[in-house]
């Protein structure tokens, strides 16, 4: 109650107030302090950085899921030869839950034929 009551008039944050709970409530009431320009600048960072954060998560996850599509190509065309262009497209449209299920059904193909009966079955 003592911070809460005086927490205006601190300059400096006293020892026994170093908990990371204390540190973030100090934060806190700092931003809140800022000025109206202040307040902007630092909205505006911090949307640039959520957004950029975004950006990065979304490409690693873009670049994973592409990986796992290579990875079930080079898998079928060893269980069932060349993929054709018609097939190969319906592979690549298919959402990553569906490429998860591919990736392990394809192991029990015998050829082309198995692949297009399971695209027929699961697109």
């Amino acid at each position: 109650m003592f911070l809460l009551k005086h927490l205006a008039e601190l300059n400096d944050r006293p020892d026994l107030l170093q908990d990371s709970i204390f540190s973030h409530l100090f934060d806190v009431a700092e931003i809140a302090n800022f000025s109206p320009v202040e307040q902007d600048g630092y909205q505006s960072s911090l949307k640039y950085y959520r957004d950029m954060n975004n950006v990065v998560d979304t490409a690693r996850e873009e670049g994973h899921q592409q990986g796992q599509r290579s990875l079930i190509f080079r898998q079928l065309t060893r269980c069932v030869g060349v993929v054709p262009d018609t097939l190969g497209d319906r592979i690549q449209a298919l959402p990553i839950v569906k490429l998860e299920t591919l990736a392990e059904d394809l192991l029990d193909f015998n050829g082309l034929d198995d692949l297009t009966r399971w695209l027929d079955r699961n697109e």
